[in-house]
Order: C-alpha cells, then structure tokens, then sequence
C-alpha cells in the first residue's frame, strides 16, 4: 500500500543503513522518478545525521492533471563521495507513494485541505439536492355569462310591464278642491294629507282595476270526463260516448 503525499508540500526522503553495527563511513543517494512516465523528478544527496541515518527534506511537485500521480523514490548506499561505487553491504531500496491532494475531513477531526475539483463536486451535489420544487399554479377558473338567457329574460319582464295599462287618474275633483278660496293665504295640514289620500286611492285602485282586467281577458279553456259511480244494483244506461258529454268552461269559474 502506497502512502499519499500533498503536492507542492514538504516531505523528508531518509534511508536508514539497517546494520547497526556496521561503522563505516556511508553515503546515500535518493533517484525521484514519475513511475507512470520513469521520468527523474529529483536527485537528491542525504544529509548524514549520525547513527547511520540519512535524511533529505524535498518539496512534492504540483498534481496539474488534478487526479493525482504516483512516485517512485529509490536509496542507494555508497562507499565514496562522488556517488560512483555502490556498496556491496546494502542494496537498493524503493518506495511508491501517491502525490493527490487530501481529502477534507468533514465530520471534524483531522485538518486537511480541499482541491478546487473536489469542492466544485461538493458544492454541485448540495446544490442538486436541495433544488427548489417545481411549483405549478393552478389555472384559474373560468365562467361563462349566459347573455342569451339574461337578455331574454329581460325582455320578457318588458312585455309583461308593457302588457298592464293603468287607467288615467281622474284628478279634477282634487284641482277643484285646491282651487277653492280660502280665508286664510294657505292650506292646512289636514287638507295636504287629505289630498294625498285620495291621490294615493285613485292610483291603487287604478292598478287593481287594470290587473284585475288583465286576468279576465286571459281564456283557460279544458275539457275532462267525469265517469259516474257504477252501482251495481240499478240497471245500467247506454254508456255515452266523450263526444256526447258537455265540456266544463273554467272561465266561467274566473268570473
């Protein structure tokens, strides 16, 4: 399993000679390669710290592709200083390691950073998930005006108005009586409430004359059969035919 390195961060290549015995004068070389491409990346020269341990900080190269690389980093042990002769003692050791950006700890703990890529994926997930519901507005309703009806239904009113005739008001006995001359310059009270009594008489019974006209000109003519009750103990007639029987006018009734 391969370790994972922050790009453009600090990491510290070290090789440890594995014979802690051994006291003899080493000196070690660490080759960075691409291990995709087995490009050189970096060559660097450990730094001896003693106790036969060797150390090098080096700077992880930016991930520009975005999905992240591996590396491959291989320590050699030499016995000179111009990194010319291997020794015979130790061999070469390698090590991958995955250069990608860390993830973010979103629950807590551990920090870490985020990767534009890694945030615009965050941040179009959220925004997918929390997408306004599609609101439709009912359609509203509409009502039909019957003119037809309403403008027939008016004109039968007009027909029916225009069909009583109110007889005209016979007035002259009141003009008589206000022509009359009086010893005082007004009217009185009582004689105004008077007038308008007798107004008010001759145009209710005006309307009740015209009314009741208009109902007797109206004809309501029907014929219907009675059938007498048979008794069976009296001899029975010649059974007339409807034709025979006389018709019943119910005018006569409105009369």
């Amino acid at each position: 399993m391969s370790v994972q390195l922050r790009p453009q961060q600090n990491f510290t290549v070290v090789r440890q000679i594995a014979n802690h015995l051994d006291t003899d004068t080493y000196y070690v070389q660490a080759v960075i390669r691409n291990a995709y491409t087995d490009a050189i990346l970096a060559t660097l020269q450990l730094e001896n710290k003693g106790s036969q341990r060797f150390k090098k900080d080096w700077q992880v190269p930016a991930d520009t592709s975005g999905q992240g690389f591996y590396i491959s980093i291989v320590t050699s042990v030499y016995t000179d200083s111009g990194y010319t002769t291997k020794s015979e003692n130790y061999g070469d050791e390698e090590t991958t390691y995955l250069v990608h950006q860390l993830p973010t700890n979103l629950g807590g703990g551990g920090g870490g950073g985020v990767d534009a890529r890694t945030l615009r994926r965050i941040v179009e997930e959220v925004v997918k998930a929390n997408k306004a519901p599609k609101v439709t507005i009912p359609k509203a309703p509409t009502y039909e005006m019957r003119w037809d009806e309403v403008l027939d239904g008016i004109e039968e009113v007009q027909k029916l108005i225009g069909g009583i005739k109110l007889e005209p008001t016979d007035l002259q006995p009141i003009l008589d009586k206000l022509s009359e001359p009086k010893e005082d310059t007004g009217i009185s009270v009582e004689d105004v409430e008077t007038i308008m009594n007798q107004i008010a008489d001759k145009t209710i019974e005006s309307v009740d004359n015209s009314v009741d006209k208009g109902i007797k000109s109206l004809t309501f003519t029907s014929a219907f059969v009675l059938q007498p009750k048979i008794n069976k103990d009296r001899p029975q007639k010649e059974e007339e035919t409807p034709d025979d029987k006389p018709l019943i006018d119910i005018k006569r009734l409105t009369s």
